[in-house]
């Protein structure tokens, strides 16, 4: 491995690791809702907190996983202009909507990382019969939306190069 390579895939290794996070929050939603159903259904007993965790976990499952699933190609794409543009047309929109991406990301993960820190200071809690703390799901929010402002500007630069 390159000195070049080094940082892209300790990136790639902490996309992962969000992405592994992101499907361990899915997987915690999928086992909370199927309780609860069960427990309502069969027992008339809900399980309690169980919307206010899904709440919490549903962050975590969206943005932790922005990241990897962008650097693979699987985010969805209109191609209805794009895909009828010559190749070096088809990376110049490329870049224009990574640096937009990019923008965008950028002003999420930078709310978020406000929101997470003011959250913690304030203990701020959920509502309802069992209270979770929400810094952890807003801590996700940034984290994903950071990694995917930087795997966005991986993107640019990418598609950069198959402009020129």
């Amino acid at each position: 491995m390159t000195l070049k390579a080094q940082p892209f895939s300790l990136l790639l290794g902490v996309e992962r690791a969000a992405a592994l996070c992101a499907s361990i929050a899915v997987l915690g939603m999928m086992l909370v809702g199927a309780l609860d159903v069960i427990g309502t259904a069969g027992f008339n007993r809900p399980v309690p907190g169980a919307y206010e965790l899904t709440e919490v976990l549903m962050v975590a499952s969206v943005f932790l996983a922005l990241a990897l699933s962008q650097r693979e190609g699987r985010q969805i794409r209109v191609t209805l202009l794009a895909e009828r543009l010559p190749p070096r047309g088809r990376a110049v929109l490329d870049v224009f909507a990574e640096l937009f991406s990019v923008l965008v990301y950028a002003v999420i993960a930078w709310y978020g990382w406000g929101m997470a820190a003011e959250s913690w200071h304030a203990g701020e809690l959920s509502s309802g019969l069992l209270r979770f703390p929400l810094w952890p799901s807003k801590l996700a929010l940034g984290l994903g939306a950071s990694l995917m402002t930087i795997q966005c500007v991986a993107g640019a630069f990418s598609a950069l190069r198959r402009a020129v």
